[in-house]
């Protein structure tokens, strides 16, 4: 047995279940669950997010084709083709992906200090008995630095301008199996 498990016995057996004793150990152990369900947590939200962010970019792209077979099918009447059609509804969904996912990772940088402190702010007070009897704030002496790597960005706008991508051609797919004459008569 160490010294530090001595010296935590011997102080339990010296108050007699009146006092909690709390070793480093123990507390360093608190910390390690409440941030390792933070980052699962972050995993579900960021995962919850890119679903829901799925959607939207799929049903946006299936109301915008619906609204436009019409120009689809004067599109193929002048001898557009389909691969001329498609190209435009990507080229289209992906701008406004990108620039959607460019405002979103901006205001993800701004708000997540905020809110990881905020969440910070939640696992520390289960340790609030601590402070309580005099013992030093655990929180005071953390520095917590947020900082975004490149390849996170890369990677999240990759993704949205793949889901962008998917979202379109399963919308455009189904407007250019209709003949021009059937695209044109739908409003």
């Amino acid at each position: 047995m160490n010294k530090v498990e001595e010296v935590q016995e011997a102080l339990w057996e010296k108050f007699q279940g009146k006092a909690d004793v709390i070793s480093g150990l123990n507390i360093a152990a608190s910390w390690a669950k409440a941030l390792k369900a933070i980052r699962l947590n972050s995993l579900l939200a960021a995962g919850v997010s890119a679903g829901a962010g799925a959607l939207v970019v799929l049903f946006t792209m299936m109301l915008i084709t619906r609204e436009r077979t019409r120009e689809i099918g004067i599109l193929k009447a002048i001898g557009a083709s389909n691969r001329d059609i498609t190209t435009q509804f990507i080229a289209e969904s992906s701008g406004i992906a990108f620039i959607g996912g460019l405002v979103g990772l901006m205001v993800f940088t701004v708000a997540a200090p905020r809110v990881a402190n905020v969440l910070l702010g939640v696992a520390t007070s289960a340790l609030n008995p601590l402070t309580a009897m005099g013992g030093e704030d655990p929180a005071s002496s953390l520095l917590l630095r947020y900082t975004v790597s490149l390849g996170s960005l890369i990677n999240t706008l990759g993704l949205v301008l793949v889901l962008s991508i998917v979202a379109s051609l399963a919308s455009v797919i189904k407007a250019l199996r209709l003949r021009p004459v059937e695209a044109m008569r739908q409003e």
